[in-house]
């Protein structure tokens, strides 16, 4: 079972978002932070669809400068490794890179395997560790980025921030 469609997350979404993120996580984001990222423009909030209109997973990404940051990525339960997390994640990358990111990074649980393999399919690779970063329960968190292609194309040169000189 792959997506239907991939499409912006709207305000009718959050039900089904809210319910796949408490089954996903031991310290789930609340309705209220995907309400208030839905208002926020330099955030982008992805619904994976099913053919019948079911939400099926979601993602959350916001841009700082020159960076984009995956903050939460789920699919629900019945649907995990049928690809709905890859589109979704493939989905993330190509908006990322046409609003202009230079790269992407997200933080994930050292110990949740399946999605580290998401991410190291998707061409992300360790960046770092943050020891202690999670609480419920206690455990490290792997920071996770790439460089995104259209910089590793370009012979973009940078400032001592990291942003492109024009």
């Amino acid at each position: 079972m792959t997506a239907g469609r991939i499409r912006p997350m709207t305000p009718a979404d959050l039900d089904e978002v809210s319910e796949i993120e408490e089954r996903s996580f031991a310290n789930p984001w609340s309705r209220n932070t995907f309400r208030n990222l839905l208002r926020r423009e330099n955030a982008v909030l992805l619904v994976a669809e099913s053919a019948t209109g079911a939400v099926e997973g979601y993602a959350a990404m916001w841009f700082v400068g020159w960076e984009a940051e995956l903050g939460d990525l789920a699919v629900r339960p019945k649907a995990r490794r049928s690809g709905v997390g890859s589109q979704l994640l493939l989905a993330v990358l190509a908006e990322a890179e046409e609003r202009g990111a230079r790269s992407i990074h997200l933080d994930v649980r050292v110990g949740n395997a399946a999605a580290r393999r998401l991410y190291e399919e998707a061409g992300l690779w360790e960046l770092g560790v943050r020891s202690g970063y999670y609480s419920d329960p206690p455990e490290d968190a792997l920071v996770m980025g790439c460089s995104l292609p259209r910089f590793e194309r370009e012979a973009v040169e940078v400032d001592e921030a990291g942003a492109p000189r024009v």
